[in-house]
Formats: structure tokens, sequence, C-alpha cells
């Protein structure tokens, strides 16, 4: 069996996808520690993957949006479940509430959750402030 008309073969099925940011960069860096010029072809790679990801994430605005649109879509079927974003974390919750007491049944993520995300923020803050 000859081992290189196969790998030629599955090669030739696979489809081109897209660098993500960090790929792009680090294939530039990598470059540059070899002594090779990093070329315009490499930036503009560079800035296209920045810009991609940039277009994903959605803002602030976007998502407290998106949150009213679902909840006033669910209202008339189900008073039961609220969507709403976390002030510290800018996470989505989700809350399951009993409507006769109107106490939260469950959440997600729990407060706990959110408490460690936020805890975790904090520390990356600390973290980068002693860098510095």
């Amino acid at each position: 069996m000859n081992i290189s008309s196969s790998n030629s073969n599955m090669l030739s099925g696979a489809t081109a996808r897209p660098m993500t940011a960090e790929a792009t960069s680090t294939a530039a860096q990598a470059r540059q520690a070899r002594g090779q010029p990093i070329t315009s072809a490499d930036q503009l790679q560079t800035e296209q993957a920045v810009g991609q990801a940039q277009k994903t994430e959605a803002s602030r605005p976007q998502l407290e949006e998106a949150v009213k649109a679902v909840n006033d879509f669910l209202k008339p079927i189900n008073d039961g479940i609220q969507f709403s974003l976390d002030e510290d974390t800018g996470k989505t919750v989700v809350k399951v509430i009993d409507l006769a007491t109107k106490d939260v049944i469950r959440q997600f993520p729990s407060e706990e959750m959110l408490a460690i995300a936020k805890a975790i923020d904090q520390m990356k803050g600390l973290l980068v402030q002693q860098k510095a």
C-alpha cells in the first residue's frame, strides 16, 4: 500500500477553514521567529480574523434587546420563565419561577456559579495589574 497516495486522497476531500485570529497571529509570529519578515498578507489575514471575531461578539445593548425580545415572546406562552443579564458578569441568566409564590425554582447558571465567575474576573484583573 502506498501511504503517500492515501494521504493525498484524504487531503483532497478536505475543505479549507478560515484561520482564527490566534492562529493567524501565531503563524506570523513563527515566521518572524525564524527570521522571515511578516508580509502585508500576514497583516491583512490577522486584521480580517480579528474583524470577524469582533463581529461575532454581541454588544451589551444587543444582548439586552435580545433578552427583552425573548421575554416578550415567552410571556403569553409561559410567564414562569424569565431571561435576564447578570450585571456583574454580563452572562445570560434563565430563571424558572413558581407563578403562585413568585419564588425562583431553578436558575441557570446558579447564583454560586455567577459568584465564581465574578471572583475569577476579579482575579484576572489583579493579575493584569500586578504584571503591569
